[in-house]
């Protein structure tokens, strides 16, 4: 009799990780692509702000941020009046978006990591952004 309830109590706690175990799989594969996707926001938002506030300070002003590129991103681009980050989330490919009053230009850093990102206002009236 022992034995036998021991088994139904194995058989109830294999059932419960069964039925649990994916669930938790696809919460943490959710809450990663969530990180990714605000850790790209939060990227376009910091270069868009440093853009920016060179701008409002004149030419020859330059300063700098330090951002996290998340991993995923396959584009970005700082081209016109406009910052693109492309990631590939969510089985797609997502563009993040940010409008600046400073016409700007440069380079984006597209490899995972932490990256400082510098906006120099040059004398031609662009800011220019790099790394």
């Amino acid at each position: 009799m022992r034995g036998q309830i021991s088994i139904e109590y194995i058989a109830i706690v294999a059932m419960v990780l069964i039925l649990t175990i994916p669930i938790l799989y696809y919460a943490t594969s959710k809450s990663t692509e969530d990180t990714r996707l605000n850790d790209a926001g939060s990227t376009v938002e910091a270069i868009q702000s440093l853009a920016d506030k060179v701008y409002y300070l004149g030419k020859g002003t330059r300063d700098y941020t330090t951002v996290t590129i998340p991993s995923g991103v396959t584009g970005a681009t700082a081209v016109g009046h406009e910052i693109n980050l492309t990631i590939s989330i969510y089985n797609g490919k997502n563009d993040i978006v940010k409008t600046t009053l400073a016409p700007i230009g440069g380079v984006l850093p597209t490899q995972k990591g932490t990256y400082k990102i510098y906006a120099t206002y040059d004398i031609n009236g662009t800011v220019i952004i790099s790394y």
